[in-house]
């Protein structure tokens, strides 16, 4: 299953292939879904765009099994929860969120973030498997905690991470890899 949250003509003009006779590129196979949404929202000509606004919270929560989840070009006025359920194969792409107080992401086993500013606090929880996460042009105005869960997990921090209070890292059960791009001197960091 797929769901896309946004600004679909934001969208639309990231993933232009920029040929002359406006076809879009082929769909993106899901084993490079990450590398390929980071790829395509580089392109974006405005990285703070936010055309779509909720004034209050907004709460997501995905199924089982190998799920799909965009969020592009959103601005949440307090608080925001993303829950890509408990299966395998479940991919996560966010760029251009703009979250008023505290996010809270959990699970998910390809998961791209970038473009992203939290004023609140900042939760990232991934489920049993072997999980992937990028994270760049973040900023972090509250405390930021990251557990990984069993499993085989990486971790990747661009140097775009700007985070204004205590920094937590916590590998999980299993050869966990951190790969920062940024000083990490200050953080508490264990299990990688």
């Amino acid at each position: 299953d797929g769901l896309f949250i946004g600004d679909w003509d934001l969208l639309e003009d990231v993933i232009d292939d920029g040929e002359p006779d406006g076809e879009d590129p082929e769909p993106v196979q899901a084993a490079g879904a990450v590398e390929a949404f980071l790829d395509l929202v580089d392109n974006s000509d405005d990285p703070e765009a936010q055309a779509v606004k909720f004034a209050g919270k907004l709460s997501v929560k995905t199924g089982t099994g190998n799920d799909s989840l965009g969020i592009l070009g959103v601005a949440v006025g307090l608080d925001a929860s993303i829950h890509t359920g408990t299966g395998h194969g479940d991919v996560l792409g966010i760029s251009n969120l703009s979250v008023g107080r505290d996010l809270k992401l959990t699970y998910g086993d390809l998961n791209a973030v970038q473009n992203v500013t939290v004023g609140g606090k900042t939760t990232v929880k991934s489920g049993t498997g072997d999980d992937r996460f990028a994270i760049d042009r973040v900023t972090l105005k509250g405390d930021a905690e990251i557990h990984l869960g069993p499993g085989k997990d990486e971790l990747a921090l661009g140097e775009g991470v700007v985070a204004e209070k205590n920094v937590k890292l916590r590998g999980g059960a299993g050869k966990d890899q951190l790969a920062s791009a940024i000083d990490l001197d200050g953080a508490d960091v264990s299990g990688f």
